[in-house]
């Protein structure tokens, strides 16, 4: 893209990665916001480095459209619900199938 730079980001809302610390982690955060950067492992640092980058975003281009589970409404549903903390019984009782 010739000297341009940009980052790619995902939905802040979604599901936690598993096995792993987010970039809005309570304690990195804390690391971030009193410039401890130093003193960590390599993990932590690195993601240090993601936080710092998504700082420095200053532009957003918005993706309104769910494109991945367009042609499964009920999933769909389930994960918009999922994803804010708001499943119900029902939707346990369906992912468990797949389990």
């Amino acid at each position: 893209l010739g000297w341009i730079n940009f980052i790619v980001s995902g939905d802040p809302a979604q599901l936690p990665p598993p096995r792993q610390k987010t970039l809005f982690d309570a304690e990195l955060v804390k690391c971030f916001l009193n410039d401890n950067l130093n003193g960590h492992n390599e993990q932590t640092k690195n993601l240090l480095q993601g936080m710092l980058a998504w700082r420095q975003i200053d532009r957003a281009v918005v993706l309104e459209e769910n494109m991945r589970q367009r042609n499964d409404p009920i999933l769909k549903d389930i994960l918009t619900r999922l994803r804010w903390g708001m499943c119900t019984e029902a939707d346990k009782e369906v992912l468990d199938r797949y389990v």
